[in-house]
């Protein structure tokens, strides 16, 4: 298990900026195949004002753009050399959301809740990585999808 990972934020890793960087935190990372993270989501979040006033759900595109950045993540990290994460200077190039292969919702994600996205990478061909990917609150699974990025 590859630990340098302690070392980042979401923040060091994706060119993302506040409102849409949507991952708080990295919790577990291996180097070949896994990552795993964490979104808190509050009542304030400017994606949930709105939808739908007295009943406030995280929309599922949002769920989804999550997934895409925690795929992102394990992406960058599992390119970045050892060298680079030590001195926390990981290049930031702008990854692409290529393809939803399959996406199920099975519970609405209503705040404030912590989503936990679990990533596990499927195949890669060229700069096309296929990643399995699953939100879960409270250990139960909102959504599954197979997402194709780009980096």
């Amino acid at each position: 298990m590859n630990k340098d990972y302690k070392y980042c934020k979401p923040a060091d890793i994706l060119p993302h900026k506040a409102p849409m960087l949507l991952i708080d935190k990295i919790i577990d990372y291996d180097f070949k195949d896994y990552l795993k993270v964490s979104s808190h989501v509050n009542f304030d979040s400017i994606f949930v004002k709105g939808h739908f006033p007295g009943h406030p759900i995280l929309p599922g595109v949002v769920i989804l753009e999550m997934m895409f950045q925690a795929s992102g993540i394990h992406g960058r990290l599992s390119n970045t050399n050892k060298s680079d994460q030590q001195d926390n200077t990981i290049e930031k190039k702008i990854g692409k959301a290529v393809k939803v292969k399959n996406a199920t919702f099975y519970k609405e994600a209503i705040p404030p809740c912590d989503i936990i996205i679990e990533v596990m990478r499927q195949s890669q061909l060229y700069k096309f990585t296929e990643y399995k990917v699953e939100a879960k609150i409270n250990e139960i699974k909102i959504c599954d999808a197979i997402l194709v990025v780009t980096i």
